[in-house]
């Protein structure tokens, strides 16, 4: 078996839409692959304060928290309307096949 180390994993984008919110809009999270764009599940989390039990970013001091169960085929997850208890940070990966090859986490 061959390991793959972090730095073969490719790498999601996450972008966030639209960038300067008025109080009752809904934002749209977007998440793309750098190399490809067919075939993935998209993943969604809402990063919080390190957790145990949670998935930690790099980092450690984050955990992440999912926010779409076993992954989506949208590209997009859209928090509507944006609220107060939404602040935070958020982050997408993307996976696919099976097992599933997945990427790392957006920043």
């Amino acid at each position: 078996a061959i390991q793959l180390t972090v730095l073969d994993k490719p790498q999601a984008v996450l972008s966030v839409s639209p960038q300067w919110l008025n109080p009752g809009d809904s934002v749209t999270l977007s998440c793309g692959v750098k190399e490809s764009s067919t075939g993935w599940r998209f993943f969604w989390y809402r990063t919080v304060p390190y957790r145990a039990g949670l998935p930690s970013l790099l980092d450690r001091s984050y955990s992440v928290e999912p926010l779409s169960g076993n992954g989506t085929t949208e590209d997009s997850y859209t928090l509507i309307p944006a609220g107060p208890n939404h602040i935070g940070g958020y982050v997408c990966r993307a996976g696919r096949g099976d097992p599933l090859y997945d990427t790392l986490y957006s920043e």
